[in-house]
């Protein structure tokens, strides 16, 4: 068994040393930089991935010095790597989620070569590599690898992805019904695309979004597909305000997976009977965002402050063989504050409404990204942590506490994020 397990772990083992070693041998010193790179940054309240490097795709190229008479690259070759661990562990017995304690570190590195265009600027580039990740106390070699393949554009008004890449490129803000934090450390990558506008936050009006198709599971011999359509629309106004819209839509043709429910077909007993699964998350919400305020004022030590109020939950149904079956209708709504000073942070947030997750009881964590306390219909979440960063280093350690039906659950969290490039960086 030992042989078996190896022989499948030999060729993600070879392509992950390859990528190193082009990294290596071929990265030129000062063309090793962190550009365009991002870390896979867990996500707390907002599981929103964020950006540790500052440098972009659309940075012009720097001045030359009156020494130097050598025309600008038109090819230039970087090397990028970002290291990960992420602790969780879930205490408390529930009827909504089993415990469980998760350990795992990840290795992503990736090689790109970026083009020059007339203007002089790096805007399109090509990129391949891959990641591991690694159960802590795990015997097997790799845990979990993959390939990363993408193009990637990036420019004053928009921004594009498209092939195999890092979730850590999203840029939308998206609650915890949607994502939590685990998924984005063990499914790290996009199979499709992504449009962005980014945000300009040194405008008092501005409009951002983002569209993402992802296409994670498919099966052509089986004709089972598996995609998830995501977007986001926000509107900042007068440096304080903001509205924001987000969706997300799923479409899991998987027969062998929906006959988890146990339902076969009336007109033929051996088949199953659910073909089909709709999902549909929303969320609207009006917030207002102290956090660039404090920054002209002598509050520079308020890291954010943020208070929101939101129009939460789903749609769901399943098509079956027998029956179309009705959208199940989860209306609900949420609360919720953040505050962050010097580190020390505390979020809470509280859920009223509708159920949602209606068929969690039958597949789990196999077709449910989210939080599934949101299972509940009242729910009440504090998150208590610090966090230190720096250029290249976020750390943070939290403890959460969740309220339901007359019940506690406890989790704690560590979550550490380096990005490699700019720790060499300030080696040299």
């Amino acid at each position: 068994m030992n042989m078996i397990l190896m022989s499948r772990a030999f060729p993600r083992l070879i392509l992950v040393f390859a990528v190193l070693f082009c990294m290596i041998s071929h990265a030129a010193p000062e063309s090793i930089q962190g550009l365009d790179s991002t870390s896979a940054e867990p996500m707390a309240q907002s599981a929103r991935p964020a950006p540790m490097s500052s440098h972009t795709l659309d940075s012009p190229e720097p001045e030359s010095s009156p020494k130097s008479i050598a025309p600008p690259q038109a090819i230039k070759l970087i090397g990028l790597m970002d290291f990960g661990m992420l602790l969780d562990n879930l205490e408390g017995e529930n009827t909504l989620w089993s415990t469980r304690t998760l350990w795992a570190v990840k290795l992503a590195p990736e090689l790109g070569i970026l083009l020059r265009d007339r203007q002089g600027l790096y805007r399109h580039g090509i990129y391949l590599g891959a990641y591991g990740l690694q159960n802590m106390g795990e015997t097997r070699f790799l845990t979990r690898a993959n390939l990363t393949a993408y193009y990637a554009y990036r420019g004053d008004r928009w921004r594009a992805y498209a092939g195999i890449f890092p979730r850590a490129k999203l840029q939308g803000e998206y609650p915890l019904l949607f994502f939590r934090k685990d998924f984005f450390f063990f499914q790290p990558n996009t199979n499709g695309l992504a449009l962005q506008i980014p945000r300009q936050s040194d405008k008092r009006f501005s409009l951002s979004g983002e569209f993402v198709f992802d296409w994670y599971g498919g099966n052509l011999a089986k004709r089972y597909d598996e995609f998830f359509a995501l977007g986001e629309l926000r509107v900042d106004a007068l440096r304080l305000l903001y509205v924001k819209a987000n969706a997300l839509l799923y479409h899991i043709k998987n027969a062998q997976l929906l006959a988890q429910d146990g339902a076969f077909s009336p007109s033929d007993p051996g088949s199953p009977d659910t073909q089909l699964l709709d999902e549909i998350l929303y969320n609207v919400s009006v917030g207002l965002d102290f956090t660039r305020f404090a920054e002209s004022t002598r509050v520079r030590a308020l890291e954010r402050a943020d208070i929101s109020l939101s129009a939460l939950g789903s749609l769901e149904r399943k098509r079956r063989s027998s029956v179309l079956g009705d959208f199940y209708l989860g209306a609900g709504g949420e609360i919720s504050a953040k505050l962050q000073f010097r580190g020390f942070g505390i979020e809470e947030s509280y859920y009223f409404g509708k159920p949602q997750m209606r068929y969690f009881g039958e597949y789990g964590e196999s077709i449910y990204n989210g939080l599934p306390f949101y299972q509940a219909s009242n729910l009440n979440r504090l998150n208590a942590y610090y966090e230190y960063k720096n250029d290249f280093l976020r750390v943070n350690v939290g403890f959460l506490f969740y309220t339901f039906d007359s019940t506690l659950a406890l989790q704690q969290m560590l979550t550490l994020t380096l990005d490699t490039q700019k720790a060499f960086a300030h080696i040299r």
